[in-house]
């Protein structure tokens, strides 16, 4: 009878042994995905937000450049375990499925170890589509998932206030543009200060202006930010008057 007894209490320290770190293991696992799913959710939850002040801003302002910087500098912000995130994709008040004034953004976020707890990583990818509050009504049929998740459109660069054509990402002209980014330290100490806009009284936070070739940061009523390029549709270029760049054929 004793011995066993001595069984039953060798053969359950070894259950323990075999099933804890397991249990452990679980526990750990379970809460690394109720973070995640919490990150994802404050993330799908910011990129709406600021999507809907783009579409309300939208009635004054056709395409805003600054959408992608705002939504990246506020995921980065609220959730600090994002290592990455990435603007996939960006058009304001394009036409899609014959449908006008569409905002459709895509990203991908990445995150760190310090979620997951292992030696991994985890990315979430956010697709989002709305429509423009500028005061037109629609008759609209439901996309399918097909549609919604599908990227017809090529993307060209345009400049606004200077220039007829549009280009590529690989042209000289877009590499050497003006493109608007947020004022950091690193910044400052990369490029100067703009005699012409005083744009060294702009502080960190504030949208700056740079260009591809270095340089001054410059602020938005600088002179010389006639040259800041925007993100279109190709046929939305055509439409508006835009011909394509004969050094790098658009």
């Amino acid at each position: 009878m004793l011995n066993i007894n001595k069984n039953k209490k060798g053969s359950h320290i070894v259950e323990a042994t075999i099933c804890l770190p397991i249990y452990i293991i679980a526990i750990i696992l379970l809460s690394s995905i109720i973070l995640l799913y919490a990150a994802t959710e404050n993330i799908t939850f910011s990129v709406a937000d600021e999507l809907r002040l783009a579409a309300i801003e939208a009635r004054y302002v056709k395409v805003n450049p600054l959408t992608p910087i705002i939504i990246k500098e506020r995921v980065i912000k609220e959730n600090k375990s994002v290592s990455e995130f990435n603007v996939k994709y960006y058009s304001a008040c394009a036409n899609y499925k014959g449908i006008d004034n569409i905002i459709k953004l895509k990203t991908e976020t990445v995150f760190d170890n310090s979620l997951m707890y292992f030696n991994a990583k985890a990315s979430y990818k956010l697709n989002v589509i709305t429509r423009a509050f500028v005061g037109k009504a629609e008759k609209l049929n439901p996309m399918n998932k097909d549609e919604f998740s599908s990227d017809e459109s090529e993307i060209v660069y345009i400049f606004p206030n200077y220039g007829e054509c549009y280009h590529n990402e690989n042209c000289t002209y877009v590499k050497n543009g003006c493109k608007p980014t947020i004022l950091t330290e690193g910044l400052k100490a990369k490029y100067s200060s703009c005699e012409l806009c005083n744009s060294k009284d702009a502080i960190l936070g504030d949208v700056v202006y740079v260009f591809g070739n270095g340089g001054s940061y410059h602020k938005s009523n600088c002179s010389l930010v006639d040259r800041n390029y925007i993100k279109i549709e190709n046929k939305i270029a055509i439409e508006r008057g835009y011909r394509a760049c004969e050094k790098c054929g658009g």
